[in-house]
């Protein structure tokens, strides 16, 4: 009998997360036996999903409108798996969770399961910035207090994992980058045009601030655009604020949408975001060899781009900072250039093959 993971992803949305469990799930389907529980899926990452995983969806055992739907999602899974334990879960069951991971992990003493546990955001930062203090202070504490259970913990970037070893002692700790999967001999445009974005329209993302920096590039460069590629939450606030800067003929939404085009396309990738994990958006702007500038966040920016070797790394939340490193990579661009490319050749740090083979062989540890 194969080993079986149960994969425990509330909310399979469309984005960086869900594009790695579609390179997770393909690799470990080979070898283990996969269950893959959740409170909603996309259409799309069904459909891309291998025919051999089983994918339960959680019923609605929780209704009340006081959670929001993630963790409303994330309860529902719980009791999912609690209700039909004896025929979700083997002798050779391992839990996997990929969110929310308190549930999950509290579920794991329960049925009596190891558990493996993937951070995709910084712990610290991705509670921060928007909770008020108190708040903040006892949600950390949560956190780490349910980690300190967990039987591995899979960082993807050093940063997370060094902030997570302060508090934890545990040698399970590990980093494994995020397993991408590159297109090689892609040529990208040449006479590129564009400003680009992509991304979840939400907060974390602070569309916003790139919205406030376009503003003041439009004095340099009149024409210039910017294409926005993803959706969320905040379509309606952002369209209402290019509208007040009279930004409508320099902001195109795209919807969630394959970016490949606009990355060959567009002129220079823009990350600026109050935080993340590892972004796969700024690795696949290092593929396609697009100038790139982001915010110098936790975790993952300054790890990819090396410090600013192979991009432009800046402040969070700095609309004005910002405007001037577009006009200054827009007025050097060759120089900008020669980053992404070096860039480029520093891809085989997140080989998807050496990646991938880590992740199996650290499951198989347990």
């Amino acid at each position: 009998m194969k080993k079986n993971i149960l994969l425990i992803m509330p909310n399979v949305e469309k984005g960086g997360i869900e594009k790695n469990l579609l390179l997770l799930t393909s690799h470990l389907v080979k070898n283990f036996d996969i269950t893959l529980i959740c409170g909603e899926i996309s259409n799309d990452i069904k459909k891309g999903l291998d025919k051999n995983i089983q994918i339960i969806i959680s019923k609605n055992f929780l209704k009340s409108k006081f959670f929001s739907q993630r963790i409303r999602n994330t309860i529902n899974s719980f009791f999912e798996i609690l209700k039909n334990k004896k025929t979700i879960v083997n002798k050779k069951t391992i839990l996997f969770s990929l969110q929310n991971h308190p549930f999950p992990i509290l579920l794991s003493k329960l049925i009596k399961k190891k558990i493996i546990i993937r951070i995709a955001n910084h712990p610290y930062s991705s509670l921060r910035f928007f909770n008020k203090y108190p708040v903040f202070l006892f949600k950390l504490f949560v956190k780490i207090f349910f980690y300190r259970f967990a039987d591995g913990i899979i960082c993807n970037s050093n940063s997370s994992r060094i902030y997570l070893k302060k508090f934890l002692k545990k040698n399970s700790i590990i980093t494994i980058f995020n397993p991408i999967e590159f297109i090689s001999n892609l040529q990208p445009e040449i006479n590129r045009k564009n400003l680009l974005t992509i991304g979840r329209l939400e907060n974390q993302k602070n569309i916003s601030g790139i919205i406030f920096a376009l503003k003041k590039v439009k004095d340099y460069f009149p024409n210039i655009k910017l294409n926005i590629v993803g959706s969320g939450s905040e379509y309606a606030m952002l369209k209402k604020l290019i509208e007040a800067n009279n930004l409508n003929d320099n902001v195109e939404f795209k919807g969630y949408v394959n970016p490949t085009n606009d990355l060959l396309n567009s002129k220079i990738l823009i990350l600026n975001s109050f935080f993340e994990g590892m972004p796969n958006v700024l690795l696949e702007g290092l593929a396609y060899k697009i100038p790139i500038i982001s915010t110098n966040c936790e975790s993952g920016p300054g790890e990819i781009l090396d410090n600013g070797k192979y991009g432009e790394l800046i402040s969070i939340n700095n609309s004005r900072v910002l405007a001037e490193r577009i006009i200054e990579t827009m007025n050097n661009y060759d120089i900008a250039i020669k980053k992404a490319e070096d860039g480029y050749r520093s891809l085989d740090r997140f080989n998807k093959f050496q990646q991938l083979k880590k992740i199996e062989e650290y499951i198989c540890s347990f």
